[in-house]
């Protein structure tokens, strides 16, 4: 249930150029292995990596 969403928000990332294809494989794969608990979880991780992500910076 949680992964189809995931896999949504990575997909919008990917399309407004917040991470590159290479960054959305890597999350991607993460989220297959279930690193990750929900989108807000996912998310919270992105910006840990350092990528800047738009809203609550």
């Amino acid at each position: 249930k949680t992964i189809r969403a995931q896999r949504r928000a990575l997909k919008d990332l990917r399309s407004d150029n917040t991470i590159t294809p290479s960054q959305y494989r890597y999350f991607y794969r993460k989220a297959k292995g279930g690193s990750y608990r929900s989108v807000a979880h996912l998310k919270t991780n992105i910006e840990l990596e350092g990528i800047e992500m738009g809203g609550e910076a």
